[in-house]
């Protein structure tokens, strides 16, 4: 799953590129990621073999007569198709609409030449090393720039030099710790973290706000071009979230609606109640009020929730997914 999206990747021989497809067949919507890549180069879905190229479109329904009409090619046949780039690694734009065909392709994603360079042996070089402590619960390997410290039995850490006291202050620091968790043989998961401890420092001046952190801050020399270059980009893509009219209106608008519902919900709850014995006399007639008053009340909650996730920040936890 990425950015909520259940996906599967790949790789279209015919073409020679990879493909992001929604990982559900139209069929009986069993998962694409089950399937296999058949003798044509086509993608088969494992539960009745309906086939797709690369396009998304189906290419062959084994169900269908061949003399038959060409139910495969019903647009209720097609796959959802992503466009994707393999830069570095793969990425793929979440929009299938036509406009969006060839967005990565128009803006390409960052490209780091670094990730793609295989080393060998013969590009190391002689490191000093020097091992301090070594007990049955694990060692301690002093060397340049830092130290690397492994706990027994499954905990590595990498510290820089500089994480001492020094004058009764402690300078800035950052450690990389890394636990390594079997889960079967010969496989491992591996956690990273990344403790430091400049994040509250770096709070204070975020709590200044958008607007007034330059003047609450004094940053008059080149090293502090990369904190402002990076808070004049956050300022306007915050203006634009806050204040961008078409975002702003729809809000409005939707809020609207929902407490239109919630009100109606009430009204047609109350309508009841007044009109008990004289206007609404049948069973019938009850049934239908109430069913109205359970939608728009319904439909107020639902809305309220689509609100949420659509204007508002949701942080992502993981131990929740």
């Amino acid at each position: 799953m990425v950015l909520g999206l259940n996906v599967v990747a790949w790789h279209d021989r015919i073409a020679g590129e990879w493909r992001v497809f929604d990982d559900v067949c139209p069929h009986r919507l069993a998962p694409l990621s089950e399937g296999r890549i058949d003798h044509k180069g086509r993608l088969q879905c494992a539960y009745h073999g309906w086939c797709y190229g690369g396009a998304g479109t189906c290419k062959f329904i084994p169900q269908a007569p061949a003399l038959g009409p060409p139910v495969h090619k019903n647009s209720k046949a097609c796959v959802a198709s992503y466009p994707c780039v393999v830069q570095n690694k793969m990425w793929f734009y979440p929009r299938t609409e036509a406009e969006y065909k060839d967005v990565l392709q128009m803006k390409r994603p960052p490209y780091i030449p670094e990730i793609d360079v295989e080393y060998d042996q013969e590009g190391g070089e002689p490191i000093k090393m020097k091992i301090q402590e070594e007990s049955v619960t694990g060692f301690l390997c002093a060397l340049p720039g830092g130290s690397i410290r492994f706990t027994a039995p499954c905990t590595y850490q990498g510290t820089t030099d500089n994480k001492v006291a020094t004058a009764g202050k402690t300078k800035p620091w950052l450690m990389l710790v890394a636990l390594c968790i079997p889960v079967a043989p010969g496989r491992s998961r591996i956690i990273y973290a990344f403790p430091f401890n400049s994040g509250p420092w770096e709070r204070k001046y975020a709590e200044k706000g958008l607007d007034n952190w330059r003047d609450a801050c004094y940053v008059p020399t080149s090293s502090d071009r990369m904190v402002v270059a990076f808070r004049n980009w956050f300022r306007k893509y915050w203006s634009h979230v806050i204040q961008c009219t078409s975002c702003s209106a729809a809000l409005k608008a939707m809020k609207a609606l929902e407490a239109a519902l919630k009100v109606a919900s009430v009204a047609v709850v109350g309508f009841l109640v007044v009109a008990k014995g004289t206007l609404v006399t049948s069973t019938v007639q009850k049934t239908m009020v109430v069913s109205a008053a359970v939608l728009c009340f319904a439909a107020s909650r639902w809305l309220a929730d689509f609100i949420e996730k659509s204007f508002y920040f949701q942080d992502y936890v993981h131990a929740d997914h």
